[in-house]
C-alpha cells in the first residue's frame, strides 16, 4: 500500500493544474489509503500501544478531511535552543488528515531546490553556503519571518494551496476548531466549542501540526518565485530562516531590503521580515563598514573560513551558551549537571564540520564533571572528573588550562576545588613522564 501510495503522489506532481484539481479531488473523495494514514496518525500520536486492527480501520472510515474535526488538543510548551514555545500536540485523527494532506501539499507544491528543510536539512543548506561561496557570494545577510506561523491569513493561505480546496484548507491546514480557547474549558484544551472561528481570528496556522511546515515552505517558495527577485539562487532558506548572499556588503544589504519590501506586500502574504546576523567570509581586516563581522550564521550555525578556504561550521554563540551552565557563579544542581551531560555528546555530534568540536567537547564535559564533583565530592565525582580534565588538556594541548576547567563557585567550595586541580595535576605529571620516557626509550 505504501508503494501504491507514492505512486499516485508521484503522478500527482507531475500533472497540469486542472488535471491536479481532479486527482485531488479523487484521492480526497475515494480515500484509498486511508486505513495507511490512519496507521501513521496513531503511530505519530503515541497511540500504537493501544491500538487494534479494527481500531485503526474504524479511525480510517471517519476521516473526512473536508470536514471539521472536534478531537482533543494539548497545549505544550517546549525549549528549543534557549527558547520557549507553545505547540499543539494533536490526537491521532487530526495527525492522521494532517499527514495526508501535507503528502498532497508537497506533490502539488514541491519546496523549490534552494528551500533545504525538506532538501537535505542543515547539512546540505551550509553546503550550499559553501558552494555560493565559490561563487564569488562572500557576503550574507540573515533574515527570518516575525511571527510567521500566527501571521497567516486563511484567504492567502487558501489561495496558494490551490488546487488544494478550500475546505480542506480550512479544516485541516488551517484547522478553524482550535481558533480559540473557551473560558470555561481546561488549561489543556485549545477548543472543544463546536461552533466556527470569531471574524476577528482569522489568521495563524497551528504549530505542531503536521500540515505547517510544508505550508510554510509554499509561502517561502512563492516568494522566491517572485519576478522581482532576480537573485533567487543566491538566497538559501531553511524553514523561514533565509540567507541572502552577494558579493559585496552593499549588493548583500541591498538585496535583503529589496527582499523585504516585496515580502511585505499582500500578493507575498504581508510577510515581515527581520534582520538578524550580517556577516562575512572574507580574511580579517578586508571587510570594513556596513555593520558585517567577521563569520556568517545561519539557522543556528556559526560558519567561518580558514586561509586554505577550509570550512569550520559551529554553534551560534547563543546556542553554545545553553550548554555551559557550568560557567556561572552558582553551582548548578546535580540534576542540572546530569541532564546538560547527557545532552553535550548529541549537541556536538550536531555540527560535524566543526573544526574544534572534539577539543569544545572535552572542554564542556570538563567543566560539567568538575561541577558534579564540587555540588557532590564522591571518589567516583573525584575520579571522573579527573580524569575529564586531563583529556581536555591532552586535547588542547594545554596543562596550564586546569584552573580553567574547575568552576570557581566561592570559598564554599575551595577545599574541594583545591583537592581537584591537585589530583588533576598529578594525573597529568603522570601522563607526561610517561611519554618523556617513552621517547627517550625510543
Amino acid at each position: 500500500m505504501k508503494a501504491q501510495r507514492k505512486h499516485a503522489l508521484d503522478a500527482l506532481e507531475n500533472l497540469g493544474f486542472r488535471a491536479q484539481r481532479s486527482k485531488l479531488r479523487q484521492l480526497l473523495h475515494e480515500r484509498e489509503f486511508a486505513v495507511f494514514d490512519a496507521y501513521r496518525g496513531v503511530l505519530k500520536a503515541g497511540r500504537i500501544g493501544n491500538a487494534t486492527p479494527q481500531s485503526i480501520e474504524e479511525l480510517a472510515a471517519s476521516l473526512d478531511p473536508s470536514s471539521p474535526t472536534h478531537e482533543r488538543v494539548e497545549q505544550r510548551e517546549i525549549t528549543t535552543n534557549a527558547r520557549q514555545r507553545e505547540v499543539q500536540a494533536f490526537g491521532p485523527r487530526k495527525r492522521a488528515l494532517q499527514l495526508f494532506v501535507a503528502d498532497l501539499i508537497r506533490a502539488i507544491h514541491p519546496p523549490r531546490a534552494n528551500q533545504y528543510l525538506f532538501h537535505g536539512g542543515i547539512p546540505a543548506a551550509i553546503a550550499a553556503v559553501e558552494a555560493a561561496y565559490q561563487r564569488g557570494m562572500t557576503h550574507a545577510v540573515e533574515l527570518d519571518v516575525k511571527a510567521f506561523y500566527d501571521s497567516i491569513p486563511f484567504a492567502f493561505l487558501a489561495d496558494v494551496l490551490r488546487p488544494l480546496p478550500k475546505a480542506v484548507v480550512r479544516h485541516v491546514v488551517f484547522d478553524e476548531t482550535i481558533r480559540v480557547r473557551p473560558l470555561s474549558a481546561s488549561t489543556t484544551i485549545i477548543r472543544r466549542a463546536m461552533v466556527p472561528a470569531p471574524l476577528n481570528e482569522t489568521q495563524g496556522i497551528p504549530l505542531g501540526a503536521a500540515t505547517s511546515p510544508i505550508a510554510g515552505e509554499v509561502i517561502v517558495g512563492q516568494l522566491l518565485a517572485a519576478h522581482e527577485i532576480d537573485y533567487g539562487p543566491d538566497i538559501i532558506t531553511y524553514a523561514d530562516n533565509l540567507l541572502v548572499l552577494g558579493r559585496s556588503e552593499w549588493e548583500a544589504s541591498a538585496r535583503a531590503e529589496h527582499l523585504t519590501d516585496v515580502a511585505a506586500r499582500p500578493a507575498y502574504g504581508s510577510l515581515r521580515l527581520r534582520l538578524k546576523e550580517r556577516g562575512h567570509l572574507l580574511p580579517n581586516g578586508t571587510s570594513s563598514g556596513g555593520g558585517f563581522s567577521s563569520g556568517v550564521i545561519f539557522a543556528g550555525q556559526f560558519g567561518s573560513v580558514d586561509a586554505r578556504g577550509v570550512f569550520s561550521w559551529e554553534p551560534a554563540p547563543d546556542r553554545r551558551l545553553q550548554h555551559q551552565i557550568a560557567d556561572g557563579e552558582v553551582c548548578p544542581t546535580a540534576e542540572q549537571i546530569d541532564k546538560a551531560l547527557r545532552r553535550v555528546s548529541a549537541f556536538h555530534r550536531a555540527y560535524p564540520k566543526w573544526r574544534e568540536r572534539e577539543q569544545r567537547e572535552a572542554r564542556d564535559r570538563a567543566m560539567l564533571t568538575s561541577a558534579r564533583y564540587l555540588r557532590l565530592a564522591t571518589p567516583e565525582n573525584l575520579s571522573v572528573a579527573t580524569r575529564d580534565i586531563a583529556l581536555a588538556c591532552l586535547l588542547n594541548r594545554q596543562s596550564s588550562d586546569i584552573p580553567e576547567l574547575v568552576p570557581d563557585y566561592g570559598p564554599m567550595y575551595d577545599g574541594k576545588r583545591q583537592r581537584l586541580l591537585t589530583e588533576a595535576g598529578h594525573l597529568l605529571d603522570r601522563i607526561f613522564a610517561q611519554d618523556t620516557a617513552a621517547e627517550q626509550a625510543a
